[in-house]
């Protein structure tokens, strides 16, 4: 019976070893926008505000109605900077 006792202790100290490391590897935080960001104010360099000059009219109209999907899906305004690349379906915003 004592062999038992031990058994037990020692699956217990197993166990907690292991939740342990499971919550060590598992609570990591992620980079900040600023910590990925090579441009002062955390925003990537390749992502602008809608009315940049970079965009052309196209790719405004894009955004134009992208924001409008979202501030409909949302039901609040959206605001941000935005990158636009060319895919296989159409546009990536």
């Amino acid at each position: 019976m004592l062999w038992l006792k031990m058994d037990l202790a020692g699956s217990a100290r197993r166990a907690l070893l292991a939740l342990t490391l499971i919550l060590l590897c598992g609570c990591h935080t992620q980079p900040s926008m600023a910590q990925r960001s090579d441009e002062v104010g955390g925003v990537p360099p390749d992502r602008w505000r809608p009315d940049d000059a970079r965009f052309s009219e196209q790719e405004r109209s894009i955004i134009a109605a992208t924001r409008h999907y979202l501030e409909q899906r949302r039901g609040k305004p959206v605001d941000g900077y935005f990158r636009i690349q060319k895919v296989v379906q159409g546009y990536e915003v």
